[in-house]
């Protein structure tokens, strides 16, 4: 269950999580989904296992791409279910320079509190504009309360974007690009003026053959969706968070929603040049910037969703169907759980109990919803 619970035997761990168990009185009862409980092994009554609930009764569930397909929909998580299962791939700001690269234009430059300033004040484009961007392509890794970075082998698409930054003009442009695929998304939040009006912009950029052409390629920009934004005092730091997860595009500024979600139904595919890449090299993951302004970056968070690994026998190759009375639990480190993809369905009688907090060591104590 790393990194939401983690054991005695994790790397890097002194003392593994103890935790506060809400054990079942009275006749068995389902679970809500995504509820982390413990449970009799089905293979072996004197084992425990703690696993995440993703399958419910009667269910049909399959893994594809990392995500839950349940009776043939992708699964989308609420907004408050996202924040609760959401894993941190950056977060601490000692790692900031270490994690990521820049333009290379030496427009962008970092203080002693790894704070960060671009000069975007004589760019008048996205394609001119400095940015700061991820190092290395996202993993299904983690990074702990610490501040370590824990790699890992897979890689991963669906992520949420954190950036809080202050505009040092009353007009100018913050981005913020994730990728999936072939497509890259791209927000733009401009504040037009004195009295801190702004407008959303989110594009989607790919390459289509395009056989005419020197390369075989042609770019591909489609603008998504575009409306009034929230005020922005000039002077004030805002958080600006972008997420690409489950298929669907989600927006927030100050921790509130901006704009109506967008959802994706199919992704482009990744094309190269005939000679070589299509578009010159940029960094390898999510990456930020601005134009029209000087950018002052404050802090930056990257997280990604929960992804599941295709390993196993049970829900990966066809649907899985649940009987009645029957649960599918993961774990949260697909990699090297032994959940419901080995062993099958988990009965709903053989859940003796919830995890409900972490009680200790101190700097983990926090409720498990």
């Amino acid at each position: 269950m790393v990194p939401t619970l983690v054991g005695d035997d994790t790397p890097g761990v002194a003392a593994g999580d103890r935790v506060l168990l809400v054990r079942r009185v009275g006749a068995p009862a389902v679970p809500p989904r995504f509820a982390i409980v413990a449970a009799e092994h089905p293979e072996d009554s004197h084992r425990e296992i703690v696993k995440r609930v993703v399958g419910l009764p009667r269910e049909r569930i399959q893994i594809s791409d990392g995500d839950l397909v349940i009776g043939g929909k992708r699964l989308r998580k609420s907004v408050e279910q996202w924040r609760e299962q959401r894993v941190p791939l950056l977060r601490a700001a000692s790692r900031l320079k270490e994690a990521t690269c820049d333009d290379g234009s030496r427009r962008v430059t970092f203080d002693a509190a790894s704070r960060a300033t671009l000069d975007g004040s004589v760019a008048t484009h996205l394609s001119d504009a400095p940015w700061i961007g991820l190092r290395t392509p996202p993993t299904d890794g983690y990074e702990d309360e610490m501040g370590h970075f824990h790699p890992g082998d897979h890689g991963v698409e669906d992520l949420e974007l954190e950036v809080q930054v202050e505009l040092d003009r009353d007009r100018g442009v913050v981005f913020l690009e994730l990728r999936e695929q072939g497509d890259e998304f791209v927000l733009e939040v401009e504040r037009t003026g004195a009295d801190g009006q702004t407008t959303l912009r989110i594009e989607r950029n790919f390459s289509e053959l395009a056989p005419g052409s020197a390369t075989g390629l042609r770019a591909v920009r489609a603008q998504l969706h575009r409306c009034a934004g929230p005020r922005w005092a000039p002077g004030r730091p805002w958080t600006i968070a972008f997420r690409n997860v489950d298929d669907r595009l989600e927006v927030e500024i100050e921790g509130r929603s901006a704009c109506s979600p967008i959802e994706i139904t199919e992704h482009h595919p990744f094309l190269r040049a005939a000679d070589g890449p299509a578009i010159s090299p940029r960094a390898a993951g999510p990456r930020w910037g601005c134009y029209g302004s000087k950018a002052q970056i404050r802090r930056v968070a990257l997280y990604r969703d929960l992804h599941y690994l295709p390993r196993g026998r049970f829900a990966v190759a066809e649907p899985f169907e649940l009987g009645p009375e029957e649960l599918f639990v993961l774990g949260d480190l697909s990699g090297e759980s032994q959940d419901s993809r080995e062993f099958g369905a988990l009965r709903v009688g053989q859940v003796f109990g919830r995890v409900r907090a972490i009680v200790s060591p101190w700097a983990r104590l926090r409720w498990v919803p």
